[in-house]
């Protein structure tokens, strides 16, 4: 009477810590579980959780005051449960030492697979149960020593934290099975108490910290990796800026040095050729001030022409109008009236620089010569985009170029069609048809992509 008391809170107490110790095995399956999800190659935190689920329920079972079914099943499932559970240990351990041989694998399976067959032979036989359960307790305890060899031929590959933390609860966990098996073998009392439940909870506990230090320091590792990454795209990025500005510098010195290229080409060829004429037929005497006057004319226009052609390709539309703004003038002078009609189409279109100035000397040519030639009192300019190309035509109405212009040799046709091949467009220079009077310059222009 006054032991048993005394007896039952002993009974309650190691009831009431198994199960709190099953429920926090329980507790870091489950977490290791949810750690293994968005990580599901790290294999370690399924074995672990798998290790700490067979032995959460087996201490909530074990330490129950009822047996569930039969006694004979439940202690051959105690023991099955406590082989897969000295299996999974291992399979988590040497995943997270790294690597897994086929050797391992090869040992493992057969170890694990000819004791549980020790169970359904010994069921079939009537007879073995307690050998079948020795059996897979010396299988679990040899995984749990092999183990151990596998830490300590790895210690030099892992940190000394690491292997301290091993070596303690691997030593726990045969130290707890030493006992229970000295008492299975009568070297210790019968009623000693159990403590391979407690070693496999200190080695669940242990080896979930060091999972936990490992996933923490997996995490920081990537994100310092990412931090790195970030830090070399950042590098990257101003590296290409600054490759991008110096491309885009020597591009822009390369379009400035080809633009006064072309000014001075231009200027050679126009401008110089018509004033160093203009000069020697003063020397020579043979121009009239008339002569001299359109020639410095001449002269003046292509000028102005150079220095409108660095603005000239940034509008078309802007373009005719300022050499329409420059020659009106000049037609109302000489009797001429201009019939300006420019279609809707030419709205945003751009052209080059040098197909502008073309294009404008061509206009110019065309407008001499109903000057000089044509006694023509209108003069009709219509320019349109059609099917990509920009049309334009030039009539007039007067007597039409005379022979000696629209022949092939003449200088003036022959200047034209020079000026219009330089920028791959198309030039007509004929008479028109009757009963029209006049002449009929039309040019066509690809355009390019340049709207």
């Amino acid at each position: 009477n006054v032991l048993l008391p005394v007896h039952i809170n002993a009974v309650s107490s190691v009831v009431g810590f198994a199960e709190a110790a099953s429920g926090v095995v329980l507790v870091i399956g489950l977490m290791s579980l949810l750690l293994w999800l968005p990580r599901w190659r790290d294999f370690s935190l399924l074995w672990l959780a798998m290790a700490c689920g067979l032995w959460g329920v087996r201490g909530l079972i074990y330490f129950d005051n009822l047996v569930p079914g039969q006694p004979l099943l439940f202690e051959q499932l105690n023991a099955i449960n406590a082989l897969l559970a000295a299996l999974t240990i291992a399979w988590a351990v040497l995943h997270l030492l790294r690597p897994v041989t086929r050797r391992h694998v090869t040992v493992m399976r057969w170890a694990t697979a000819l004791s549980l067959l020790a169970f359904p032979l010994a069921e079939l036989a009537g007879r073995g149960a307690a050998g079948a359960r020795s059996l897979a307790q010396a299988t679990g305890t040899g995984i749990i020593c092999w183990l151990a060899v596998q830490i300590w031929l790895r210690r030099r590959s892992m940190p000394l934290r690491r292997f301290v933390a091993f070596t303690l609860c691997i030593a726990a966990l045969m130290a707890a099975l030493g006992h229970d098996l000295m008492v299975v073998a009568g070297l210790l009392p019968p009623t000693s108490d159990a403590y391979v439940f407690w070693g496999f909870v200190a080695v669940l506990i242990g080896f979930a910290l060091m999972s936990g230090e490992y996933v923490v320091m997996t995490l920081n590792r990537a994100e310092r990796s990412n931090e790195e990454l970030e830090l070399r795209v950042a590098h990257k990025s101003a590296a290409l800026e600054s490759s991008y500005r110096l491309l885009r510098d020597s591009e822009q010195e390369t379009a400035r040095s080809q633009e006064r290229e072309r000014l001075l080409r231009d200027m050679h060829d126009g401008l110089g050729a018509q004033l160093m004429t203009a000069l020697r037929g003063v020397e020579r005497g043979a121009l009239t001030p008339v002569q001299v006057a359109q020639s410095l004319q001449d002269g003046l226009d292509e000028l102005r022409m150079l220095m409108d052609s660095t603005d000239m390709g940034h509008y078309l539309p802007g373009a005719l109008a300022t050499w329409r703004n420059r020659w009106d003038s000049r037609l109302s002078a000489a009797g001429v009236q201009l019939a300006w009609r420019i279609d809707d189409s030419l709205d945003g279109i751009k052209l080059a620089n040098d197909v502008a100035l073309q294009v404008m000397r061509i206009l110019q040519e065309a407008a001499t010569n109903i000057v000089k030639h044509s006694q023509a009192r209108g003069m009709a300019l219509e320019a349109a985009v059609r099917e990509g190309q920009l049309h334009i035509e030039v009539t007039d109405d007067g007597v039409g170029l005379p022979e000696a212009a629209t022949r092939p040799g003449a200088r003036g046709l022959k200047n034209m069609h020079y000026r219009a091949a330089q920028i791959g467009a198309q030039l007509q220079v004929t008479r028109q048809p009757l009963p029209l009077t006049g002449s009929r310059v039309w040019l066509v222009v690809p355009l390019d992509g340049s709207a």
